[in-house]
């Protein structure tokens, strides 16, 4: 079981910190009382439940952190290996491969605007016609 949003989170870590506080009542109660062994045997039992408790939310809590770093990390993974193939193909067909970082962005910057008018449109950044949404005309 992972926990898949913040309010899911702050449940669980409310749970923990209930489970926390009431091990600390239980122990108050147990150095505050002259009981007998039974009754310290039901303490004990209480306590050790409420420390289960807690270790399964502190699980919870641990499995989720270590899932949304995973997902973390793949995106990273992706979007770097995204980056070297275009810095690849940057290199292979504006032969590049000699320039340095700066000196390539110059060359970039020099042919972007001539790069971006005449590019087709389907490489083109695609934005919704919000227009139609809002005005519609009657016949």
């Amino acid at each position: 079981m992972t926990i898949k949003n913040k309010k899911e989170l702050s449940s669980s870590i409310e749970q923990l910190e209930k489970a926390i506080n009431h091990q600390e009542t239980i122990l108050k109660k147990f150095d505050n009382e002259q009981l007998d062994f039974e009754q310290i045997k039901k303490l004990e039992n209480l306590l050790i439940q409420e420390r289960e408790k807690a270790k399964q939310v502190q699980i919870k809590i641990n499995r989720s952190v270590l899932q949304n770093n995973s997902e973390n990390y793949k995106e990273r993974k992706k979007r770097t290996r995204q980056l070297i193939q275009k810095g690849a193909l940057l290199e292979k067909y504006l032969e590049a491969k000699h320039l340095t970082v700066d000196e390539t962005e110059q060359l970039l910057q020099i042919f972007a605007n001539m790069i971006n008018k005449q590019k087709p449109d389907k490489y083109k950044k695609k934005f919704r016609d919000y227009s139609k949404l809002f005005f519609y005309t009657y016949p």
